[in-house]
């Protein structure tokens, strides 16, 4: 791919595209969708053995790639593709990003199917006999209080207690909401890249920096949000790719398209899968 690939659009006011500088930062990637199918297959499989696990039936994890790397890949991919569309947004409209368009676009995306899915295990699936996994179902409703209750209707997945059947995959849409409900005000009010890559970093190793500060504190809620930020950390990956790409195209689209880098990412990919067997 040259560095002057055709100019991606974003439609910033809802009909009208927007010329951007580079080529990288686009608002599709058509080359991501298998790392999305690969990621999705992950997720799925794995959360398919863990169900029949839960229930005392025969069970094997044997696809290659963990469900947790899956979702890990999904974080990474998030955040790339997030800021990628709120660079593009800041650079056509001279700084400005419309905060309650991105909000509102993300509350119509994710809310609906968040509390369908809540909904759906709580009042149904866990009530119908063929569906409830022995001991697990009854334990979880036994646990169940207003607590975790007002985590979930706060879309807080991710901290609540408890193991609810058909209900353990959607921590992670918690991680990606809670780091969604700051980024783009960042990416807004930082006027500079170095400035937004600083934050940036500094997010990626967040959970070092709470747990230096916890030292002090000693706050059994700053530790679980310490802990939490490992997989906000996996997102604020993304983020700073999506600025190197942002501010070195040239250079960066030099080394993804070069053949020793495609050749040594197969040759990783393949070493990761077979540490992951043998380990």
């Amino acid at each position: 791919m040259k560095a002057t690939v055709r100019k991606a659009a974003l439609t910033t006011n809802g009909s009208q595209p927007a010329k951007l500088q580079n080529g990288l930062l686009q608002a599709y990637f058509p080359g991501l969708n298998e790392l999305r199918a690969l990621a999705a297959l992950a997720v799925i499989l794995s959360h398919i053995e863990q169900m029949k696990e839960l229930a005392d039936l025969p069970f094997k994890y044997w696809f290659p790639i963990p469900g947790k790397l899956g979702v890990i890949l999904f974080f990474v991919l998030s955040g790339f593709l997030i800021t990628s569309l709120l660079l593009q947004e800041k650079t056509a409209s001279s700084g400005f990003i419309d905060l309650r368009r991105f909000y509102l676009k993300r509350v119509l995306r994710i809310w609906p199917l968040y509390f369908f899915v809540v909904g759906a295990s709580l009042l149904v699936l866990n009530r119908l006999s063929p569906f409830e996994v022995p001991g697990l179902t009854a334990l979880a409703y036994s646990r169940l209080d207003w607590k975790n209750i007002l985590l979930l209707l706060c879309i807080l997945p991710n901290y609540v207690e408890i193991l609810i059947p058909y209900l353990t995959q959607i921590w992670s849409i918690g991680i990606e909401e809670q780091f969604y409900l700051f980024q783009p005000c960042i990416i807004k009010y930082l006027r500079s890249d170095a400035a937004l890559a600083v934050a940036t970093t500094a997010i990626l190793f967040l959970k070092e920096i709470l747990l230096l500060v916890n030292r002090f504190a000693e706050l059994p809620l700053l530790h679980e949000i310490a802990n939490q930020s490992v997989y906000t950390g996996c997102i604020a990956i993304g983020c700073l790719c999506a600025l190197l790409c942002r501010n070195f195209p040239d250079w960066i689209s030099r080394i993804i398209h070069h053949r020793l880098t495609q050749s040594l990412a197969m040759l990783l990919f393949v070493a990761l899968l077979a540490l992951i067997s043998i380990y």
